[in-house]
């Protein structure tokens, strides 16, 4: 009897224990680029804009600021969860779409999923299917 006991207070240790660590799904990669006016080719630099995920990045995001280079970096969005894993279903359809949005230029979306840019696979049993993305050099046209 002893045993059993201490057979299922165990069991309930270690349940409660993996259900006290969070964990996450990671709905999208991380995006890395430069982002270049279409007309002069030279870089963004340290200009202010929003760029982020189609339908996943908040309307409220903060603007992003581009690095010296023109450079940015997207960091990747992620649903938390403790126990029991979220309802992914809401996600699996939503198109690979990164939007950015700079004054000046016209928005331009970017399908991520198209083999002409370089990505890193995920783990095997991943929900996103891409760790990383670099797009490259993204060219903006002016507004006029």
């Amino acid at each position: 009897m002893k045993k059993i006991i201490t057979l299922l207070l165990f069991f309930c240790m270690a349940v409660t224990l993996s259900a006290c660590s969070q964990k996450e799904i990671y709905l999208t990669p991380e995006v890395t680029g430069y982002i270049y006016n279409n007309a002069t080719k030279e870089p963004l630099r340290q200009q202010k804009g929003f760029i982020g995920f189609n339908g996943l990045t908040p309307n409220d995001a903060p603007e992003l600021v581009l690095n010296k280079d023109g450079s940015f970096t997207l960091k990747p969005i992620a649903k938390k969860y403790y126990f029991f894993k979220p309802d992914m279903q809401e996600y699996s359809n939503m198109a690979a779409l990164i939007y950015i949005s700079f004054d000046g230029f016209k928005v331009k979306d970017i399908d991520y999923s198209e083999e002409k840019y370089k990505r890193i696979k995920a783990d095997e049993g991943e929900f996103r299917p891409y760790k990383k993305v670099n797009l490259g050099a993204v060219y903006l046209d002016p507004e006029k």
